[in-house]
């Protein structure tokens, strides 16, 4: 599915402008990230691409339905066929890891017999079971939750959101808690899924190294303002050096 943001700009009540006409697309199938300082904008970006934040100005499309003044019933389907990877799991802790990963039928369906282990379909206890697998985790799927390390449980939540059967994907910081190793892992685990899949993915990342491994393009915001949009295998020093404002060296 395809994402289309068109000369957005949003200014808060206070008069601060979060974003300035930015425009960009992703294609399906595609993995952008965003890249900028703090303060840049990515957040506010992020919250209006789903629709959490309305644009002072501008538009965003999702595959065929344009966001601007949907109805809250039509922005909640929309909702339905994205899903969300965050630095805050959103894991039940005191759960197991089959049951955290069942809830992300919540996603799909209202109907509460599927989110349970007794009352959910052979297909979506089948289906938990392969996305425990595909993430490494199949042999703790009776475990609690919070006996798990931090990278064990950042791939229960990519499991969790698997379950979603999702069109598009937004992962905020979905490494930022995590170690070196455990973060690179992660993100080779997230991307591989999202192609495998042909999902589409925008994520918001600090590692810039990690961001150029993994991602078809990046994006690149500060003071609200697209600076940079490249191939990942075409960023070189001079394009982070401007957005950074400091010497950035890829490896």
């Amino acid at each position: 599915m395809q994402i289309s943001v068109n000369h957005l700009s949003k200014k808060f009540s206070d008069g601060h402008a979060a974003l300035e006409n930015v425009s960009f697309s992703v294609n399906e199938g595609e993995h952008v990230t965003i890249l900028g300082p703090n303060g840049a904008g990515k957040s506010t970006l992020i919250k209006t691409i789903v629709g959490l934040e309305k644009p002072t100005t501008g538009s965003i499309k999702i595959g065929d339905t344009e966001l601007n003044n949907i109805t809250t019933k039509k922005l909640q389907q929309v909702r339905k066929r994205i899903g969300f990877v965050f630095q805050n799991l959103n894991l039940v802790q005191n759960l197991s890891v089959f049951q955290n990963v069942l809830f992300g039928t919540m996603g799909r369906t209202k109907n509460f017999l599927s989110w349970w282990p007794q009352t959910a379909s052979r297909y979506d206890r089948e289906l938990t079971m392969r996305y425990l697998e595909d993430v490494g985790m199949e042999h703790s799927a009776k475990k609690r939750v919070d006996q798990l390390s931090g990278g064990q449980q950042q791939r229960v939540a990519i499991a969790k959101m698997m379950m979603q059967q999702p069109d598009i994907v937004i992962a905020d910081e979905p490494i930022a808690s995590l170690d070196p190793q455990a973060g690179e892992e992660i993100m080779h685990l997230l991307t591989s899924l999202i192609k495998q899949n042909h999902v589409t993915m925008v994520s918001v990342l600090h590692q810039l190294e990690v961001s150029k491994k993994y991602a078809d393009r990046l994006i690149g915001l500060k003071d609200g303002k697209m600076v940079m949009d490249t191939s990942s295998y075409d960023t070189n020093t001079q394009h982070l050096n401007e957005l950074y404002n400091k010497s950035a060296v890829l490896v």
